[in-house]
């Protein structure tokens, strides 16, 4: 008898429950995966479900397990919009199943940025004599033109995209990350997924954290790298404070969360919560509001002053954001 996986809501919650059904039968002879019912998708639950479904499907393969598609006449000639999505920005080749486009294929449009894959080594042959973070700068410029066109929210979004993709670079110990982005209306949501060590191993050797949880929150406070460059010049050099304003412009300005080693926390203004999922790597959600853009130097300012001085009281260093950080409000 086959099991039948049928993934229906593409967010958060339902990439948690996905991950929780696939866990139970990792081990089941034959399993079919039926994404025909798919009403909607959103950036970070389709990475995590296309992550969860693709390590599922390559695991079972080298242990000689077959997973199958259901429909997949239906999904081939679908008039589904969120199926006809999926098919477009790449979603099946990229959990091994080959329908539509392949990831990269999909140029994106002013309202997403499809499933993209970053690989670093590019990058850096892309730079040549160029600081590399500056090719990452000039990187999240081009994404954010895709979908956003006023100067306000180009600063904004990009700024995002640069501390979330240099968060990657500096302490996942990995050479890849896929990103995927949507504007809805006045919102913008941006998803990354990285293959790394994970927060917990990247932090617990250099500040002793406890367990995967205490290292999730860890992580958010200002001041608190595996990599911090405190003596350098350089407007780049590591401080610390990446995902500590990361998840407060997330709380401010809509939503952030972050997953790693077994856990993921959901931060919001007024609460935050806390899962399992089985996850090693790193993903990072992040929700902004575009309402409020003129004024996100000041609320960067706001957020980056609070936190040079709870990092005093919390260390007795005198920790700060980055230079490139502090430039964005003069």
């Amino acid at each position: 008898m086959k099991t039948v996986i049928s993934p229906q809501n593409w967010n958060t919650n339902g990439a948690i429950y996905l991950n929780r059904c696939l866990q139970e039968v990792t081990d089941a002879p034959d399993v079919e995966v039926d994404v025909r019912r798919t009403s909607f998708v959103r950036p970070f639950g389709t990475l995590l479900i296309a992550e969860s479904l693709r390590s599922f499907v390559v695991n079972r393969s080298e242990r000689g397990l077959t997973t199958y598609l259901i429909g997949e006449d239906q999904i081939v000639n679908s008039t589904s919009n969120a199926l006809s999505y999926l098919k477009y920005f790449g979603f099946f080749h990229f959990v091994m199943l080959p329908y539509g486009n392949k990831p990269g294929i999909a140029p994106g449009s002013d309202t997403y940025i499809p499933i993209t894959e970053l690989k670093f080594e590019n990058l850096i042959a892309e730079a040549g004599d160029v600081k590399f973070q500056d090719t990452i700068k000039r990187k999240c410029d081009r994404l954010t033109e895709i979908i956003v066109n006023d100067d306000y929210s180009q600063i904004l979004v990009s700024y995002c995209f640069q501390e979330i993709i240099r968060n990657v670079y500096e302490h996942s110990r990995t050479n890849y990350c896929v990103i995927m982005a949507q504007k809805y209306s006045n919102q913008v949501e941006i998803a990354i997924l990285d293959t790394g060590i994970g927060i917990y191993e990247s932090l617990r050797s250099a500040h002793g954290v406890l367990d995967p949880q205490h290292a999730l929150r860890y992580s958010l406070l200002p001041g608190v790298s595996s990599a911090l460059n405190l003596e350098g010049k350089d407007r780049w050099a590591n401080s610390g404070f990446g995902l500590y304003v990361l998840s407060e412009l997330g709380k401010k300005m809509g939503a952030f969360e972050i997953c790693s080693s077994g856990n993921i926390l959901s931060c919001y203004q007024k609460h935050e919560n806390i899962n399992t999922l089985d996850y090693s790597g790193t993903g990072i959600r992040l929700v902004i509001s575009l309402a409020d853009a003129e004024y996100f130097p000041n609320i960067l300012r706001s957020i980056v002053v609070q936190g040079e001085e709870n990092a005093f009281e919390r260390t007795g260093i005198r920790h700060s954001a980055s230079m490139s950080t502090h430039g964005l409000w003069g």
